[in-house]
């Protein structure tokens, strides 16, 4: 069923099928060079998103540019931000509770209450604990600062109060 095939032109002899021709062996043999190439090309690519990767990675991991990062986050909330986030919070866990209650009631399953009751909290810190920008609207207007003649007095150079006697 296999035949041997004598080398030509520098190719080594193999055992090939009967009835295999030249031309398939000519035409497997580009097939395996194509092959070759895509893994190459493959290989090539791998290579360059390697280098690509590893430029990214060169960037500063230093802990302080790491501190700028989380300083850059800003973390006030103004007292009007303050109390929508209370109020949010509190109407957040209050539905979540009733729903809770009532499916876990007709369910006779309180296990679902407190699974919904823990959803609620959960959507509720995600919602009211970052300081997201909707509570940073009203920020404080502080007083300039201002030079007062009072600290730069002596102790020694103050009027004693005196308190009169009645």
């Amino acid at each position: 069923m296999f035949v041997v095939t004598a080398a030509h032109s520098g190719e080594e002899p193999g055992l090939q099928p009967e009835g295999y021709s030249e031309e398939e062996q000519e035409s497997e043999e580009e097939r395996e060079q194509e092959e070759e190439e895509e893994q190459e090309q493959a290989s090539e690519e791998d290579e360059e998103q390697e280098q690509a990767s590893e430029e990214l990675s060169e960037e500063p991991s230093s802990p302080a540019a790491m501190l700028d990062v989380f300083r850059s986050i800003p973390t006030q909330m103004d007292y009007k931000g303050q109390k929508l986030a209370e109020q949010i919070f509190q109407g957040i866990i209050l539905v979540s509770a009733v729903i809770g209650f009532i499916y876990g009631y007709v369910t006779e399953q309180f296990g679902w209450t407190v699974y919904i009751v823990m959803a609620g909290f959960a959507v509720s810190c995600l919602l009211t604990l970052p300081p997201w920008p909707m509570y940073r609207r009203n920020p404080l207007k502080w007083l300039p600062v201002q030079e007062s003649g009072t600290e730069d007095k002596k102790p020694a150079d103050r009027k004693p109060k005196r308190h009169s006697k009645s």
